[in-house]
This record gives C-alpha cells, structure tokens and sequence, in this order.
C-alpha cells in the first residue's frame, strides 16, 4: 500500500509480520492474516481442541511464509499456508514463546522453574545456537538455559537468533554484516552479548538487522543498506546505534516490530513510526525522504 490502512482485523494479542502477511490474535484468541496490500482478513486453522491461540510467529524473509502458534497449552503449531491446516512440532516443553527465520525456528521453554530456549531447521551460520548440524528436532540451545533467566523476548532474522534475558540482550548465527551487535562481523554458533547496557524490553528482527527497545527508545545493528537501522546513514553497525528522526530520538516507545529491511515502532499516544525499506509499490513514507528510491533513513512518523 502507499498509506497506511486500517484493516478488519480486531487486535487484542500478538502481532506478527511476514514476507506478505499480518497475522494477529483477535480478543477470542482466534489467529487472523490479512495479505498485504488487502483489507480482507481470513482465519487461520484453529487449534484442533478449540482452545485459544496466545502467540503467533511468522517467516519475515520468504515469499511464501511460514506461520507458528502456541496454543494456551503452550504447545507449538505449525500452519500450512497451501491447504491451511495445522500440525504440532515435537518440542517436549511447555513453549511460551515462538520465533521464525528464513529456514529456522526457536522457542523459549518453560518446565515451572527452567527456561530454556530450543531451535530447529537449518543451521548453516549458527542459528541454531549449536555447532552441530540442521535439524527437524527442536533442540536445546544449552548456553541458553537455567533457572529464571527472564526469557522474555526472541526474534529470528535470515540466518541469525536474538532473545532478551532479565538483564541483558543476546544474539547467535550469523554475523558477516553485524547481526550479533557484539562489535564483531563473525558468526556465532552459541549467544554472545550484545553491546547494550542492561535489560531491553523488547527484540526484532528483520531481514539481516535486529532492533530492541529499551527505556523507551530504540536501538538497532547490523545490515543499514536500506537505512532500516534508522541512524541517518547507510553503513551497518556492529553494535546498536541509537534510532532517530530528523531532529531528535526517539521517546516513550512501548513496541517495535521489524520485517525485512523495515523496522516500524509505536508510542505511547498510538503514534506509529517507520524506517527503512519504502519501495515505489509500499510507499509507506510521506516525508523525509532520503534518496530517489524512497528509503528513509530516520525514524519517519507516518500519517494517521
């Protein structure tokens, strides 16, 4: 879309991006996409027993996404979007929440006094938080596990994990443009931390960058080709930079949410901000722009 539309989707719960599709959880618990572009919604297959669905992830790098819920029992499905319909993942542990890459997926477990997180898929950079190889078993990501951690956040991007812990943010895979925010442009098979002092409330991750909120303001790392890391340039960052507008940073954040080489952000007075990626077919943005192509490389509010 060129603007900004309101959809018929009734969100209450989750929020979740992908390459085509915005996927929420209504205020019955019901899982609902729209296509891009449409207002038209469409359900998602429910869980079989008919209980609610409390979080939902989607494939943010794919043009045919994959979609994964956690139901209330905090089991694990996974949707077909060929015939629409839903099988469970063998993850052995109460999931709380789910997180989707570009040909991997991890979760963050709960057993009532271990949190751990488990992943799957393919592992060619390190993904998986393992140096072992690819697998359809969720596995334990054993760096990532112990008694109350905090594990509150986590996000896939194309070839990388990150995920927020009670005092501290930490991401795994793959590195070459930054991804890990560590200071470093080398992959990691297992967590390293990221270069941001303290307890982030929330992660996200896009393509080949990530983002987190803390305090209230954003900061992101990694791929800045499309200036998604919204610091006013084009060059990636091996640790987070503070996210900004044209005249000043960002303030009172409460979400933020990244999908390819866009990230978008919300306050607390329901105003919405974007950077990044802003094609001549999504032109999302209605100022500040950067270049001829579109992209914006500060945080641009956009019209309501």
């Amino acid at each position: 879309p060129k603007s900004p539309f309101k959809t018929t989707l009734p969100v209450s719960g989750a929020v979740a991006t992908t390459y085509n599709l915005l996927c929420i959880i209504t205020k019955d618990g019901v899982p609902m996409c729209t296509g891009l572009g449409s207002k038209d919604a469409f359900a998602l297959e429910p869980p079989k027993n008919g209980e609610d669905v409390v979080d939902i992830a989607g494939n943010r790098t794919s043009s045919f996404p994959e979609i994964f819920m956690v139901t209330a029992s905090r089991k694990i499905l996974k949707v077909n979007r060929l015939d629409n319909t839903a099988t469970d993942i063998a993850l052995n542990a109460q999931a709380v929440r789910v997180a989707v890459g570009l040909s991997h997926a991890c979760a963050i477990t709960f057993d009532g006094q271990t949190e751990e997180v488990r992943c799957w898929g393919s592992n060619d950079a390190g993904q998986l938080g393992t140096s072992a190889s690819g697998t359809v078993e969720p596995k334990s990501t054993q760096a990532v596990a112990g008694q109350w951690l905090g594990l509150s956040s986590i996000c896939a991007g194309e070839q990388f994990t990150c995920l927020t812990t009670f005092d501290s943010t930490a991401c795994w895979g793959e590195g070459s443009l930054g991804q890990l925010g560590n200071g470093k442009a080398v992959d990691s098979t297992s967590p390293v931390a990221v270069n941001l002092q303290g307890a982030a409330h929330q992660v996200t991750c896009g393509q080949r960058h990530a983002c987190a909120l803390q305090n209230g303001q954003v900061y992101c790392w990694g791929d800045n080709s499309e200036g998604q890391l919204g610091d006013g340039s084009v060059v990636p960052q091996k640790s987070p930079v503070l996210v900004r507008t044209p005249g000043d940073g960002l303030t009172d954040i409460q979400a933020i949410e990244a999908s390819g080489s866009r990230t978008c952000a919300r306050n607390g007075s329901g105003h919405v901000y974007c950077w990044g990626a802003n094609s001549s077919s999504e032109d999302l943005f209605n100022k500040y722009k950067s270049n001829t192509e579109g992209a914006n490389y500060w945080a641009t509010e956009l019209p309501t």
